[in-house]
């Protein structure tokens, strides 16, 4: 398929002392910067094009998000259903765009927060709602750019087995897409304007005592591929619910987000040297708007005695590793929903309470896009050869189908929508991956 194609990236580091997002278990706000947080824009075709945004931050929720695209798809004369924009996920970022997610502040807090970090009267608030527009406005510049830049380019589209990076949190030995896809635009000369590409997998190396703002995995991987291929990478996080580098990594330091990194983007290299021509010269965009309903959380007593059962869990586990992590990740869950009680419930980790989901699909002939509001677990990738973007236009927190809810593992523990819910949201990405 040939088409046009323009792409930019822009600096979205936000000012320190804002407070977190990522981890229920962090203390304190942003001292440092271990690497600059970043905005990375794809514009593909030539009226009503595609526009593809994939921002470095824990979450976009629809409020944010569904305003960013309107502005988006103004700028550029289409449709905002053909504008995407997802978070990587990256842990190491600030709690904006908004969702509550891990690490926000609940209002009665605001007050303990350092004056830089609220705008001169101690309130955080201002400070994100600054910090959130001026991203807004960076990105609708990054695509304006991206637009005026396009160039004559083939889409090709690809895939490639990354091994050493992605594990199932849950059990090491359990199957789960180790596969990066890839959308690579190439020059008639053959070299690379650009390429978009989607990886499930959390990008958790750095740990929570972290307080430096971070890409994390994703940005080490974009920055490794750009170097090899010389054009600009959009890497989007996938199904990734369920996938971290919990039993790949060999440490929680910047050196070993470098290696996995790397390894990331030899796949995103490999994915693209093995690409095939995408067949097709039309670009179309479809929406599913889909009923949901909150689930009925543990209250505080609960979450309690479930912190007190996890404990001994983890005592229990000392001496075998694997045992331990996953005795630990129990735990991690049962103080999250303390932290839920505590702040919310649904409402706090989410911002408000959804009555429904928009699941996005996107295509370039037969190449397909599919964007989904949430943490989709790993088997909604391994059935598809579409690129599946997960965090996409909304957060809905994980989506544990019927299937993983009776697991009792981290997942099911702090999803905030009932399990036929996020069924549902799968039953529609299949469809539209399948067009």
């Amino acid at each position: 398929m040939r088409t046009r194609a323009g792409f930019a990236r822009v600096d979205v580091t936000p000012p320190l002392a804002l407070p977190m997002a990522g981890y229920a278990a962090r203390a304190g706000v942003a001292v440092g910067v271990l690497d600059p947080l970043c905005g990375r824009v794809a514009v593909l075709g030539e009226r009503r094009p595609l526009v593809l945004v994939a921002l470095d931050a824990l979450l976009v929720s629809e409020p944010w998000a569904g305003g960013l695209r309107g502005r988006l798809a103004a700028a550029l004369a289409t449709e905002r259903e053909r504008v995407l924009v997802a978070a990587t996920h990256t842990h190491a970022g600030p709690a904006a765009f908004g969702g509550a997610g891990w690490g926000s502040p609940p209002a009665t807090a605001a007050s303990s927060l350092p004056r830089a970090a609220g705008g001169g009267n101690g309130d955080p608030r201002q400070a994100i709602s600054a910090y959130e527009e001026r991203v807004a406005q960076r990105l609708v510049e990054a695509t304006l750019a991206a637009r005026a830049g396009a160039e004559e380019v083939e889409l090709r589209f690809g895939g490639a087995e990354v091994e050493g990076v992605s594990a199932s949190r849950r059990a090491p030995a359990e199957a789960i897409d180790r596969r990066v896809r890839a959308l690579a635009a190439c020059r008639r000369d053959g070299s690379l304007a650009g390429v978009v590409a989607a990886f499930g997998c959390h990008p958790t190396v750095l740990p929570p005592e972290n307080v430096c703002y971070s890409r994390d995995l994703f940005g080490a991987a974009v920055d490794a591929a750009e170097a090899a291929l010389g054009g600009t990478a959009v890497l989007f996080n996938g199904a990734a619910a369920d996938v971290s580098t919990r039993f790949t990594r060999r440490a929680q330091t910047a050196d070993e987000v470098g290696r996995l990194g790397a390894l990331l983007a030899d796949g995103i290299r490999a994915a693209c040297a093995g690409a095939a021509p995408v067949r097709g010269d039309e670009a179309s965009a479809a929406l599913r708007r889909v009923a949901v309903r909150p689930r009925a959380l543990a209250d505080e007593a609960q979450a309690a005695a479930r912190i007190a059962a996890a404990q001994g869990e983890v005592e229990r586990a000392e001496g075998d590793p694997g045992a331990l992590r996953l005795a630990r990740s129990r735990l991690e869950g049962a103080l999250a929903q303390l932290w839920l009680a505590r702040n919310g419930g649904v409402e706090g980790l989410l911002g408000r309470v959804p009555s429904h989901a928009e699941v996005q699909g996107l295509a370039l002939g037969s190449a397909r896009l599919v964007a989904v509001p949430g943490e989709a677990f790993s088997g909604l990738a391994r059935a598809e050869d579409a690129l599946v973007i997960g965090y996409a236009n909304d957060y809905l927190g994980y989506l544990v189908s019927p299937c993983h809810a009776a697991e009792g593992e981290y997942e099911s523990l702090v999803a905030a929508l009932e399990p036929e819910s996020a069924a549902a949201i799968e039953r529609a990405a299949t469809e539209l991956a399948h067009g």
